[in-house]
């Protein structure tokens, strides 16, 4: 039986090399090439994806997890013993992590709406604090479609630069400037 390790992606960091295979994430340390620790996401059923972000003693990774919906999952880990700190349904990778707080894009919401006859559209950004995962605030960003019905199901493209979110509208681009701070209230 092989018994080596299959990845799918590596990642190096200063001092440790993240290895990930489906739902499994290894951290290995990089001067001697030993295990520190693994950890699984079970709900994950092998499916997580290629990105993982080490901030501030915390790893975050993000898994597609399967249930009445499937959505993506946003996880901490501790960044020494590999427990996991925190997860979220529905909320993907990090636009950013500033001050101890972690923005996320809520994916979860937009699928209990009937997006394909209601021009209406919506992207929610909340912010989790890093180590804990307790929600310290919300913001929703809204507009509605121009064209005629049915609309086309799925997600806009949001991303984060230079302190502005990028939002695709239909046949725009919206930018808002996004202020972070450590007291952030988004709502």
């Amino acid at each position: 039986m092989d018994t080596r390790l299959r990845t799918e992606v590596m990642i190096p960091t200063s001092d440790t090399l993240y290895a990930i295979n489906g739902s499994m994430t290894f951290a290995f340390d990089r001067a001697t090439g030993k295990l520190r620790w693994k950890a699984n996401e079970p709900l994950a059923d092998g499916h997580g994806t290629a990105y993982l972000e080490e901030a501030d003693g915390a790893i975050l990774r993000t898994f597609m997890v399967q249930g009445a919906l499937t959505s993506v999952q946003l996880n901490a880990y501790d960044k020494k013993s590999g427990k996991k700190l925190w997860g979220h349904f529905g909320q993907g990778e990090a636009l950013t992590i500033k001050d101890g707080l972690v923005y996320s894009i809520d994916y979860y919401s937009p699928l209990l709406l009937d997006y394909q006859s209601v021009p209406d559209r919506t992207v929610i950004v909340n912010a989790y604090n890093l180590k804990s995962g307790i929600q310290k605030g919300s913001r929703e960003f809204t507009w509605k479609l121009e064209q005629e019905p049915p609309y086309e199901h799925g997600h806009s493209g949001v991303f984060l630069s230079g302190g502005k979110l990028y939002i695709e509208q239909g046949n725009q681009v919206q930018s808002i400037v996004l202020t972070i701070t450590k007291r952030a209230k988004l709502h």
